[in-house]
């Protein structure tokens, strides 16, 4: 083990060299990449319990990153075209607290079974296609996901308005 006064040196020099040291790691990282895979994927055989851990716990610190990866792997699946990435999916995730249709709370949690739960988030195409792309999605309620179907999103308004369900924000 490090003695504090070693770490301490060992973290100063990181400091004073910090960019330098992380250009080494991207170097090393893109000349290994397919040692390193090999390596991690190796561990995973070894340690499947920990694994299994450990990605729980990352799903339970990041859900709506969780939540972006699994919905444009199965938009992919399903032969959409995604011109969208995680990183964009993510960030809009974190924004949207609600349905945008009937002010729902969306419940990032994971669970509620099959297909989750009410409140549970969907991506929704608003036109449509079969492409994903930052101007045709949005994030509501797997209620009204549900209830708009294939519906433009205008006439789906329209309905839900009638119904009384609409969200005062949007009218």
């Amino acid at each position: 083990m490090r003695s504090t006064k070693t770490r301490d040196k060992a973290r100063e020099r990181y400091r004073k060299n910090a960019e330098k040291m992380r250009e080494k790691c991207r170097e090393y990282y893109k000349k290994n990449t397919g040692r390193i895979a090999e390596t991690q994927r190796k561990w995973k055989i070894l340690h499947p319990e920990r694994c299994k851990e450990l990605q729980k716990r990352w799903a339970i610190e990041n859900p709506h990153r969780c939540w972006a990866w699994a919905t444009i792997s199965q938009h992919r699946h399903r032969g959409y075209i995604v011109d969208i990435d995680i990183e964009e999916l993510s960030y809009i995730a974190q924004h949207t607290t609600s349905c945008p249709y009937c002010g729902s709370k969306l419940d990032w949690s994971r669970g509620g079974g099959p297909g989750g739960h009410k409140s549970s988030p969907t991506l929704d195409r608003r036109e449509n296609e079969k492409v994903l792309f930052t101007k045709n999605i949005q994030i509501i309620c797997m209620v009204c996901n549900r209830k708009k179907g294939d519906w433009p999103e205008d006439l789906f308004i329209e309905r839900m308005r009638r119904e009384g369900l609409l969200n005062r924000r949007i009218e």
